[in-house]
């Protein structure tokens, strides 16, 4: 087994592609977008993850890139602050917890596989298993030979709906929805975040290190009649 074929350049992809490879494995990695994907929502480094970017050598270049919010706020609908935390105690961080962007880990973690090919707006149509390894069949009609395909391309892989039945596996929705965007800092934060939870709802609003741009996350609970999700 030598050529391994890896779905996904977010997190979890170029991760496992610097492992293989550390191996002596030859990955390939694969992004449907046309790059990699810029900003997100905040990533925390903890636990064992904390043990596994050592391993790769990256914490101090994480630790550099972190966000560096310095007061978190609680406010009512008035605006009216009712409790405010420091960033660590808010995020529950302790000891060598780091917080960063996940387009900024993402990079880190890319940085480090410079000669891993990566073919980015291409996704796979087909994948048929035979007896010496995969064929993949790609969306511009490419067919290539691999001895293994990795899936990392999330919560709702088109990889594994690929390969398995929806009755093989089990997910649990939990009514939880969440989205991310970036907008104007209108409200003229500086390393701040601001937070309104209300009836199964919050928003946080989050100034970091751009002062003209801020990031606004909407989190809540529905039930599946009321969302609309676009899959490839």
């Amino acid at each position: 087994m030598n050529k391994i074929f890896v779905v996904g350049a977010s997190i979890a992809g170029p991760v496992v592609c610097y492992w293989l490879k550390k191996a002596g494995y030859a990955p390939t990695l694969v992004e449907k977008n046309d790059g990699l994907r810029k900003g997100g929502y905040a990533v925390d480094i903890r636990g064992i993850a904390v043990d596994v970017v050592k391993k790769m050598g990256v914490l101090e270049a994480i630790a550099e890139q972190r966000m560096s919010i310095q007061l978190s706020r609680h406010v009512d609908t008035e605006g009216h602050t009712l409790r405010q935390e420091e960033p660590e105690t808010a995020g529950f961080r302790l000891g060598e917890d780091v917080e960063i962007s996940r387009g900024d880990l993402v990079q880190i973690f890319m940085d480090l596989i410079p000669d891993v090919p990566c073919h980015f707006s291409q996704s796979i149509t087909q994948l048929d298993q035979q007896k010496e390894g995969v064929e993949v069949t790609f969306s511009d009609g490419s067919i290539e030979h691999y001895d293994l395909v990795v899936g990392a391309d999330g919560l709702h892989s088109k990889t594994r709906r690929l390969v398995f039945l929806e009755s093989d596996y089990t997910k649990v929705d939990l009514g939880a929805c969440i989205s991310v965007a970036n907008i104007p800092n209108f409200l003229k934060l500086r390393h701040e975040e601001i937070l309104f939870e209300a009836h199964n709802k919050s928003i946080h609003y989050v100034s970091d290190k751009d002062p003209n741009l801020a990031q606004v996350r909407f989190m809540l609970r529905s039930d599946k009649s009321s969302i609309r999700r676009v899959e490839e």
